[in-house]
């Protein structure tokens, strides 16, 4: 391994322990493109209108965006940091075990239970978007003819579209820059559409009063419960930000690349989110039917049922390209966990195709675990929700574990990079990781109560299967073996690499 044959990304990889085997083709705008197509704005807000309007109402979704985007903002500031000094295709996993510091007995664990936790939040995000595209397309569908989708049938629209964007995916990476680009330009130019038009359309509109101040509970529990499950909406939207970190290994500049491409990502979805909020409250024109029919019925009072097919077709299109990109962000975290041993058959999946430079292996590991999570959506007439509580508390557990262990221990082992939060680093740290506890516990309880097994949200039943497989599999077995990420790079060749590049510098320097 020669310095004069490495390009800085290289070098900055190499000291993490890794040798380059992805291509880097990604600029700064598709790091942030990754991660802004994931949160997809119109894909996390739409489906859950009328949700959040049963739980919550209007303050839910208004004052619940801010609320929600400021704690969020501590948790993508907190990834962010950790991100500038770690840019690896593992990020979360791999950044547990390395804040662990003086404690170097919690590595092997924390790398183990982050990544099992990570794995689940990026599988139940693809799931979660494949089931909402099969959900509109199905709806969109009876629009125009008379046909109505069965749970069955449904589902089989899901596992087609999972394999079509699987299927995708596997072309190669200029495709894969080129399908960012066009992602973000379909989303921003559909977004603003439906902001702009839909109230213009529309024949009256809500007053202020309303859309600030209306409170509505339908749950069947608390007020202030009924308020926390309405958060939903906000929390699953603006979800999947990592997807910049994992995309870090084919990112130019990665070290900055790819935690601005995290924060710049967060702050488009809030200023593009609340934006389509308002749009959508100040145009319903009838409560009752908005929250029986959620944002399709807001469209058929604002706009004719051709215009409305119209813009179902738009949205399908930000849910295809918010689907391919959480495949791709999920099958690098897969790639790299198998990398370093952590999955069954991992000597299998950790392969990159020669052609296309792709890691289809884990590309089909993370479709066939997508198909499988949503097999109750079968019989259950909750699995949309359910798949999304499922992602939403699988992706911030993984995310609360390294700013659990930068605060508490990493101590001074932790060297701050390009990106940093400065002097309030920790209490940022901290912030986040009670809003992630406080969350993670809100959505695994019920919505509706009393509870029914048609109604169930068995969110929390999938959690505790990995927990309990994931922490079985570690006493049993892992804990023996796995010592948490897989070094490629020895420390000698580390130091050769520093030698070279100190031969190279000029004289005086």
């Amino acid at each position: 391994m020669s310095a004069a044959t490495l390009t800085e990304d290289e070098i900055r990889l190499a000291k993490l322990g890794y040798r380059q085997e992805l291509s880097r083709t990604f600029t700064a705008f598709h790091s942030f493109g990754i991660s802004f197509s994931i949160i997809s704005i119109p894909t996390g807000i739409l489906p859950l209108v009328g949700y959040a309007l049963l739980n919550g109402g209007a303050v839910a979704m208004t004052w619940g965006w801010i609320l929600v985007f400021f704690m969020v903002l501590t948790v993508a500031g907190s990834l962010a940091e950790i991100c500038s000094t770690y840019p690896t295709a593992g990020s979360l996993y791999f950044w547990s075990a390395k804040l662990t510091g003086e404690h170097p007995q919690w590595t092997p664990f924390a790398a183990w239970i982050t990544g099992w936790f990570n794995l689940l939040g990026e599988v139940g995000l693809v799931a979660g978007v494949a089931y909402t595209f099969a959900s509109v397309l199905a709806a969109t569908c009876t629009l125009t003819t008379d046909w109505v989708a069965t749970l069955p049938q449904l589902w089989a629209i899901y596992v087609g579209v999972l394999v079509f964007c699987a299927l995708l995916n596997t072309l190669g990476d200029n495709l894969l820059t080129l399908f960012t680009t066009a992602s973000v330009v379909w989303h921003m130019a559909t977004t603003f559409l439906f902001i702009v038009v839909v109230p213009a359309k529309a024949a009256t509109h809500q007053d202020a009063s309303f859309v600030f101040t209306e409170f509505n509970n339908e749950s069947g529990f608390s007020d202030f419960y009924g308020f926390c499950l309405g958060l939903l909406l906000s929390q699953w939207t603006i979800s999947g930000y990592d997807a910049s970190a994992h995309m870090s290994e084919e990112t130019h500049g990665s070290h900055n690349s790819a935690p601005w491409g995290i924060i710049y990502a967060v702050l488009s979805a809030f200023v593009f989110g609340w934006a389509l909020i308002l749009s959508l409250l100040f145009s319903i024109q009838d409560l009752d039917a908005t929250v029986a029919g959620g944002y399709t019925a807001i469209w058929l009072a604002a706009l004719d049922t051709n215009i409305t097919v119209f813009f179902q077709v738009l949205f399908l299109g930000c849910i295809f390209f918010c689907t391919m990109s959480c495949i791709t962000s999920n099958s690098r975290m897969i790639y790299a966990f198998s990398r370093d041993g952590a999955l069954p058959f991992s000597n299998w999946i950790h392969h990159i195709d020669p052609k296309s430079k792709m890691p289809v292996r884990a590309i089909i590991v993370s479709t066939s675990l997508a198909t499988i999570l949503a097999v109750p959506g079968i019989w259950s007439s909750v699995a949309l929700t359910a798949l999304i509580s499922i992602g939403t508390i699988g992706q911030y557990i993984s995310y609360g574990c390294p700013i659990f262990f930068k605060a508490f221990f990493a101590g001074s082992s932790f060297k701050q990079s390009s990106f940093n939060l400065g002097p309030f680093s920790r209490a940022i740290n901290i912030i986040a990781v009670l809003w992630i506890g406080f969350i993670a516990i809100i959505f695994c309880f019920p919505s509706v109560y009393p509870v029914t097994w048609g109604g169930m949200n068995f969110a929390p039943f999938i959690v505790g299967f990995v927990i309990v497989f994931a922490g079985g599999w570690w006493l049993i077995s892992a804990r023996k073996w796995f010592k948490g990420p897989v070094i490629q790079v020895t420390e000698e060749e580390i130091a050769e690499i520093d030698r070279q590049k100190k031969e190279e510098e000029p004289l005086g320097v």
